[in-house]
């Protein structure tokens, strides 16, 4: 475990309410030398393993942190700026920016590198995309994304991810034995921005930003350039959920008004809660 930085002032509620991103100043922050870690540090995702383990990803200083039994938070990964698989350690990431838990596995979404890798018994994988912007559909060594933002895992392990740039939601179908062996579909949205609803070949998106699965497996979507929450029903048809201009105004999900969303959850009982960066906290 590689400790070149460790976070010990940071929360988790501290990176949810600022709305997918805190930082942790140096004073109270110390590596395993006992001496200060002189580096602030943006986080934008947190995500928990099934067995309890919390991780973090900053992806400003292209780092994935995990939580060590003593409570603090230290670097795992490189650290470093590039594209690297193999050993945690030795791993770069060019800028990931979100986490999404899977049993025993971590998925990477590396933003600025176009690509979806996972954590896998400390070891990372390349799990779809090569690294151009693209919006290719396939098998994984030729599937392209455009500025991948987050994900979730479904319940089937397949990975849904909010494709921001292609304006799109992409599902990444991953094999059971082996992580690498990946195929990417879209689930919705064709590369034009829009707002349209209807079904899954009609509707359109702005810059989606985040993607979350209700009890009932419709999916929800932070629709960031809409200023609107999206969901995707079940039966394959896209609603706007809530929101649809940009404002301050809680109320009704069809009254409400919505700003830069970030991120987005929701639990077992449906509450949905969604991180706006314009208004500090969290709405639900």
């Amino acid at each position: 475990m590689t400790t070149a930085k460790a976070l010990c002032t940071v929360s988790i509620w501290a990176l949810i309410m600022s709305g997918g991103a805190a930082w942790a100043e140096s004073p109270n922050c110390v590596d395993d030398e006992g001496s200060f870690a002189g580096e602030a540090t943006e986080l934008q995702d947190i995500a928990e393993l099934d067995d309890g383990t919390l991780y973090a990803v900053d992806g400003e200083n292209s780092q994935i942190f995990k939580r060590a039994s003593n409570g603090l938070f230290y670097g795992i990964t490189g650290g470093e700026r590039g594209h690297a698989d193999g050993p945690a350690a030795a791993a770069r990431f060019m800028g990931p920016y979100g986490l999404a838990s899977g049993g025993d596995r971590l998925y990477i979404v590396d933003t600025r590198g176009n690509r979806l890798r996972v954590l896998l018994d400390d070891e990372i994988y390349t799990v779809a995309g090569d690294g151009k912007r693209g919006f290719i559909d396939g098998p994984r060594a030729s599937a392209r994304f455009s500025h991948p933002v987050d994900g979730v895992v479904m319940p089937s392990g397949a990975i849904l991810i909010a494709d921001k740039l292609n304006h799109a939601i992409r599902r990444v179908i991953v094999g059971s034995n082996d992580p690498t062996s990946a195929v990417v579909q879209t689930v919705a949205g064709d590369g034009v921005a829009g707002s349209d609803d209807g079904p899954l070949d009609v509707a359109r998106f702005r810059n989606p930003v985040g993607v979350a699965l209700g009890p009932d497996d419709s999916i929800y979507v932070a629709d960031q350039g809409n200023h609107s929450i999206r969901r995707i029903w079940p039966d394959g048809v896209v609603t706007t959920w809530a929101g649809g201009e940009y404002g301050y105004f809680s109320g009704s999900k069809h009254a409400a008004r919505l700003g830069y969303l970030g991120r987005i959850a929701s639990d077992a009982s449906g509450w949905l809660f969604v991180t706006d960066r314009i208004i500090p906290g969290v709405l639900s």
